[in-house]
């Protein structure tokens, strides 16, 4: 009886003094945001609805996006992907993880791409368009996510066609990063495919 109380008394500083296991930060899911204008955060029907579906994997962030005005007169649904993030390099235990990439929007008939950084921080996923195209565009310049407590907000066959795009657009940039084309180095995020 005196030795193991005697060695649990022995360990019991060492594994105090080693390190949590750290778990790295995870885009993917169903996240959603309420984009209201000044003042009306206390009046849900004045604001807008923004959905965000994300896969992560290696480093990479693949998903889809839904926007609705406030009186849904406005709509925009992404394809399946309609955005790709590349996560900034970094230490997987980092409180703060970043990523820069492209949205296709389709608001105005012709598809457009435009930048934009996801920043999760703490459980909450923050949004921000870099670009100011001309014309239409419903996709706020900021928005704060928090995540849905579905797994999915969409439909079951979109959402199985998403995981199928996503997957493919993860495996070409494993096979490129396996085997680079020269010249693709410059490019910072692989492209999305075009809507169907």
């Amino acid at each position: 009886m005196y030795l193991p109380i005697r060695l649990a008394a022995l360990l019991l500083p060492l594994s105090l003094s080693l390190p949590a296991q750290a778990q790295t930060p995870d885009f993917s899911g169903a996240w959603v945001a309420a984009v209201c204008p000044s003042g009306a955060k206390s009046n849900a029907a004045a604001c807008a609805n923004f959905v965000l579906e994300l896969r992560q994997r290696d480093g990479q962030v693949c998903g889809a996006h839904m926007y609705a005005s406030a009186d849904y007169a406005q709509m925009e649904e992404g394809a399946a992907p309609s955005l790709n993030v590349m996560l900034a390099p970094g230490s997987a235990a980092d409180a703060l993880v970043r990523g820069a990439g492209i949205v296709v929007t389709n608001v105005s008939g012709q598809p457009q791409r435009l930048n934009i950084e996801l920043a999760l921080e703490n459980g909450a996923l923050s949004w921000k368009r870099l670009d100011t195209p001309p014309g239409k565009v419903l996709l706020p310049r900021t928005a704060r996510f928090s995540k849905a407590g579905s797994r999915t907000l969409f439909a079951p066959l979109f959402e199985q066609e998403l995981r199928a795009a996503c997957d493919h657009v993860f495996d070409l940039a494993a096979a490129q990063k396996a085997a680079p084309i020269p010249g693709s180095e410059a490019r910072a995020v692989p492209p999305v495919p075009a809507p169907r």
